[in-house]
């Protein structure tokens, strides 16, 4: 199995080209916007059902597994200048194809709870290729991660410490990462992560939504072809089964649109 390089400098194309196709550093985040929606779904559900811990286990592993390639994207691109390592590649592979299955159950697993897609996956199907056409699917997933955990970040957290918080676990799975594998016992944000997705993107090469579109697109434009497509997901499977997005959650994907247009 070929997959493609680690890291890749970003070099916008001309008009009537094409991105070039993702690194994996692109692959790893966008494997964790859609775990970090999943784990916020997961969260708003939690009161009403426990998490299962052979899901949560795998929750934690994508976010290591994803986190770990983004590491080293970044390490690859602050030595551009230095032979490039081999072991890092041979290493950041491994972690992604072991990611992309658990991931992929994840999102099986949690899909009765999604309605369907995340929000990073409702967004593309709304907006690609109408207003990205140039842009590869998981570039523009990876595009939403530093917005998405912004929004996320204002979201009302639960003060219930008797609970696990998936974003809560997350969080600590990638910090683990970044501080040598240490073991975070205390309680953490989903806020802390903020900064950090920011940084690692940009050091990762990973282009800005704004820097995928085709032209300046109206942002009422786009907000009127996100409610387009929810309403024709809706009526395909049935408003009436709860497939239609509630106010509070169309505001969101509202709000990760924004933000990440805004980078």
């Amino acid at each position: 199995l070929s997959l493609p390089p680690l890291y890749s400098p970003l070099q916008p194309p001309k008009r009537s080209e094409s991105f070039p196709r993702p690194s994996m550093a692109h692959y790893a985040a966008a494997m964790l916007s859609i775990l970090l929606d999943v784990a916020r779904i997961l969260d708003e559900h939690s009161i009403q059902q426990t998490i299962d811990t052979a899901l949560l286990k795998d929750v934690k592993s994508v976010a290591s597994a994803s986190s770990l390639v983004l590491q080293l994207a970044a390490k690859e691109a602050n030595e551009s200048n230095a032979v490039r390592d081999g072991d890092s590649y041979a290493t950041a592979q491994q972690h992604l194809i072991s990611a992309i299955p658990r991931l992929s159950a994840v999102v099986d697993q949690t899909c009765h709870l999604t309605q369907g897609s995340t929000v990073p996956q409702r967004l593309a199907n709304a907006l690609l290729p109408q207003y990205f056409p140039s842009c590869h699917l998981v570039t523009y997933l990876a595009s939403i991660l530093p917005g998405l955990c912004e929004s996320v970040a204002t979201q009302p957290a639960s003060n219930d410490e008797n609970k696990v918080s998936v974003l809560e676990e997350l969080t600590k799975s990638i910090f683990s990462c970044i501080d040598g594998g240490e073991k975070t016992d205390d309680r953490v944000s989903v806020a802390s992560l903020v900064s950090w997705a920011s940084q690692i993107t940009e050091e990762s090469a990973i282009p800005t939504m704004a820097s995928l579109a085709y032209g300046t697109p109206d942002i009422n434009a786009l907000s009127g072809s996100l409610d387009s497509y929810d309403a024709l997901v809706g009526s395909m499977a049935g408003a009436n089964n709860g497939i239609r997005a509630s106010n509070d959650d169309f505001a969101l994907v509202e709000d990760v649109l924004n933000r990440s247009l805004n980078r």
